[in-house]
């Protein structure tokens, strides 16, 4: 169950971080990250093209209006620098076995400034927000089994290993993270 809608992405400010929304200006620099192989290696994608990088910002920005909740841009506060984007939609993602209808969790930072602690920073107030203003019980989050970082980041922030699967013709792994009570 979802809150009321929200047009707009609400301003989450942490010590290092701003996660807000997209705007149209975002176009360059979220295609710099979106497009740069090493960022997209571990979630098994290809690098997106300019045209696939605004039909992701868009994405990124239409998700609020229609679910309440969705993916907000990382912001680094000293240099204002947009570093990478994290949130919640929902996929209907072809997996056997099925994930259900649960919001489903992603993250990615630029590998310029990964290892510093910045994707922890943000999936946790990300989800911290998740938590108390959209109402949501349940989230999962898919990722690679090579991926060894964001196994070691979804354990820390919450949520469970459930099994293995296959989507899009790879093996993936599949997590479960319930609402903190």
């Amino acid at each position: 169950m979802t809150s009321s809608v929200r047009p707009f992405a609400p301003v989450i400010e942490t010590d290092r971080l701003v996660l807000r929304g997209a705007r149209k200006d975002d176009l360059e620099s979220c295609h710099a990250i979106w497009s740069d192989p090493e960022y997209v290696r571990p979630m098994g994608g290809l690098p997106t093209t300019r045209e696939e990088s605004w039909t992701r910002l868009i994405l990124c920005a239409g998700l609020w209006p229609l679910l309440g909740y969705g993916f907000w841009l990382i912001q680094e506060r000293v240099s204002g620098r947009v570093i990478g984007d994290v949130g919640a939609m929902l996929r209907e993602r072809e997996m056997t076995p099925p994930l259900g209808s649960d919001p489903e969790i992603g993250w990615g930072l630029a590998p310029s400034v990964q290892r510093r602690g910045l994707a922890l920073e943000a999936v946790s107030a990300a989800l911290r927000w998740l938590d108390e203003s959209a109402g949501l019980s349940r989230q999962v989050c898919v990722i690679d089994p090579e991926n060894t970082r964001s196994i070691s980041l979804a354990a820390k922030v919450g949520f469970e290993e459930i099994g293995l699967a296959v989507s899009g013709g790879g093996s993936v792994l599949q997590f479960q993270r319930r609402r903190p009570q």
